[in-house]
Parts: structure tokens; sequence; C-alpha cells
């Protein structure tokens, strides 16, 4: 059985606590639960205090129908939405933008830092230590040939634009999927005159590319070898051949068929049904 909880996360060094809701993996416990948390805040810091710094209550068992409520009641009651109180970015429930709580002060900060696209010298410093390091742990032959995949990259009309996708290739389970969805959806339903008309008028005239046409003889030939004939004998002229072929010309369509009854009448006919 899964449950449903409301947790509280508190960091032991500052305080400063976090919201979130859970439902437990098939037979754990809340209190078993060692889930704690995934809040972009409080990823951060714990990387910045060490997770052992932090610890974790059950507020509530509730249901699933129940939660996103109990998660707001929490949320709201302990101010944890508050950045000098907590480390949740919203009042809870089913989440939303991130900005919807900010003060107009926080709003206007944020939106200004979001369209700043300038690099700090904090920055700067940040990134030539971490390249040292690479350079330190690979040798300094790596970052001397490394080279960012964008760089010199021009952008420009895109190389498919115009260009008719190809035929897909279905895996096996993907052509049977195909052929069982026709038959459901298309089995029994007649075609319009003017359906027929307007198919006849887009393939007359169309010429198939060599490698098609080549694919289309190999898969035939490839059918043929491995379809199971079924060798028949035609009941008016006694001949014996293959199915496919038997059916379109001997049996109800066989030319002896008349002759053959006529003469079964009269009593007089051949081994094959001909008569005499």
């Amino acid at each position: 059985m899964r449950v449903y909880y409301i947790y509280k996360i508190t960091n032991q060094i500052n305080g400063h606590i976090y919201v979130g809701k859970r439902v437990t993996p098939e037979g754990i416990k809340p209190e078993e639960d060692a889930y704690m948390g995934s809040g972009i805040r409080l990823l951060k810091a714990y990387k910045k205090y060490g997770k052992e710094n932090f610890k974790k209550v059950i507020l509530e068992v509730t249901t699933k129908e129940q939660i996103n409520e109990a998660e707001k009641k929490w949320i709201k009651e302990l101010k944890s939405y508050e950045k000098d109180i907590g480390y949740n970015l919203t009042q809870g429930g089913d989440g939303g933008f991130t900005t919807e709580f900010f003060t107009d002060e926080q709003r206007q900060d944020w939106i200004e830092k979001s369209h700043s696209h300038e690099i700090t010298e904090e920055t700067r410093k940040k990134l030539s230590e971490a390249l040292k390091r690479a350079r330190a742990e690979k040798g300094s032959e790596w970052a001397k040939d490394y080279t960012p995949w964008n760089k010199g990259l021009k952008t420009g009309p895109s190389p498919f634009k115009g260009k008719k996708r190809g035929p897909l290739s279905l895996s096996d389970e993907g052509k049977q999927h195909k052929v069982d969805f026709c038959k459901v959806t298309f089995t029994g339903k007649a075609k319009t005159k003017e359906h027929r008309e307007k198919i006849s008028k887009t393939l007359k005239g169309r010429k198939q590319k060599p490698e098609v046409i080549q694919h289309m003889r190999d898969a035939k030939q490839k059918f043929f070898e491995n379809f199971q004939y079924e060798v028949r004998t035609c009941p008016y002229c006694g001949k014996q051949g293959k199915s496919y072929a038997m059916d379109r010309w001997h049996f109800e369509r066989c030319k002896f068929k008349e002759v053959s009854n006529a003469g079964n009448e009269d009593g007089f006919s051949n081994e094959k049904g001909s008569t005499l």
C-alpha cells in the first residue's frame, strides 16, 4: 500500500525549512521513507551546508485527493515560501509560475537578472578556475585541443526546408500495428466514385525511383520464396498446379467445365474429364 503524506525538512544550522508532498513506494511507511525533497533552493542548501545537517519530520498523512490542499495549508501556515524563512518557491499544490508570490521588488529584480546576459567578473573567475582544474586533471593537451562544439557555427536556413519526408522504416511490430489499424479502420468501407477518381489522378503517371522498384522486386521475390504453395487438382480437366494460378484459370472458371458436365450426363468422358 502507498501512503500520501506532507513532510517538513529543517536546516539545523540556520533554521530554514522546506515543506513538500510525497507518496511512498509500495510497502514503505512515511517514517521509513528516505526521500529528502528535490526543491531547487533545497538542493542548493544541501550542497552548501551538507545533507547531514537537515532533519525531516512528517507533518500529516493524507489522501491522494487531499494532498495538494494539505501542502498548500502547511506552506501557508509555516510561510516556507518566504525567502528568509524557507526554501519553497511557490505556495504548493500542483505548482505553478515561480514568480507568482514575489513582491513587486522581487519580481522586477528577477526580470532584470533574467534579461541580463552580461558575465560578471565573479562568473569569469569561476569559469577560469574550472578550466584550470580540467587542465590539471586531464592534461594540458586536452585544454589545448579543446574546441567548443558550436565555435564558428553559422545559422542559416534548415537543410531540410522544402524536402519531403521519405517513407518511415518501421519495425515488424510497427508494421503489424499499421496493418491491424487499416483493417479496423477501412475494412468494409467502400470508396466513393470521387475518391477513386482522386486516387487514380494522383497515381497516374507517377514514376518510382529505381531503388524503390528494386526493393519491391526483392520483397516480392522473398515473399514467393517463403510462400507455402498448395498443389491442387482441377476436377474438370485434371490439371494439377499451385493454388493461386489454379484458382484463376481452373475449377469454376475451367474451360472444360461445360464440356465435362455434358459428357458426364451422357456417360462419356476421359480420365481428365474431357469428352471423348
